[in-house]
């Protein structure tokens, strides 16, 4: 077992091992032959001293948060334990809703996706707008008790060996169900975010196995983890997979 740390989104990650490259290369008897490392995931929250009672203190805390609790906010609910599927897709709806009674911006705030954005930055710059038109709308707004604050928070990834090493396509349909969340949540969600191309580990891995393979890749490198859940994704991923692979391969 390894663990080290490096940087996410303005957070700590905390990883192990030698390098970053998940899916290596092998030459056998002339044969080049890819395999990919699974990892498994943690995060450890940690506060950015920055909290909100209104709307214009959210605005506040969104405009100086770094990009990494922006980023916690929008994704860090896939990790965290919850009996019910969440009405809103990210913190700062749900606080809106819950904690200010405003359905009516809570919605709009759930509809900021972000991989119709370029970065972190630009989810930021949308949140702000649609605070901003709210704020024109609403001629006194609420303020909060104490105890029902935002406190925006950061999350420190920790990065470890799952144990498992896929060689072979099916391999990974195999492990499907027995995937820990935080491998999911690594390899899918997280990877979004790593990766300049806004595909995912899944479907990087399943481009260099082949041309045979590269309808396979395609469909997974458009699986957005941002309406679905741990969960659901774990499903998705499993029927593109089932539905696109060679019958011998299932």
């Amino acid at each position: 077992m390894w663990c080290r740390c490096y940087e996410l989104c303005g957070s700590v990650r905390l990883f192990s091992g030698n390098g970053r490259r998940r899916v290596q290369a092998l030459e056998i008897g002339g044969e080049v032959i890819s395999f990919m490392e699974i990892r498994d995931c943690d995060l450890l929250v940690t506060t950015t001293g920055l909290s909100a009672g209104n709307l214009q203190e959210l605005k506040d805390c969104i405009a100086a948060a770094p990009t990494g609790s922006i980023y916690h906010h929008f994704y860090g609910r896939l990790l965290r334990p919850e009996f019910d599927e969440p009405e809103y897709n990210n913190d700062f709806a749900s606080w809106v809703n819950w904690n200010l009674r405003d359905k009516a911006l809570a919605e709009k705030l759930s509809m900021v996706v972000p991989s119709t954005l370029k970065d972190l930055e630009q989810v930021r710059e949308k949140l702000l707008q649609v605070i901003d038109e709210r704020m024109e709308e609403v001629a006194h707004p609420v303020e909060t008790l104490l105890d029902e604050r935002f406190y925006l928070l950061r999350a420190h990834m920790v990065v470890f060996d799952a144990g498992l090493c896929l060689e072979e396509p099916e391999d990974l349909f195999k492990a499907i169900d027995s995937l820990h969340q935080g491998s999911i949540y690594y390899h899918i969600v997280d990877a979004r975010h790593r990766r300049l191309n806004r595909g995912n580990d899944f479907s990087e891995w399943f481009r260099e196995l082949g041309s045979e393979y590269v309808h396979v890749a395609d469909r997974l490198a458009g699986l957005d983890p941002y309406f679905s859940s741990v969960e659901g994704i774990r499903r998705t991923l499993g029927g593109i997979l089932e539905s696109s692979l060679p019958e011998h391969d299932v």
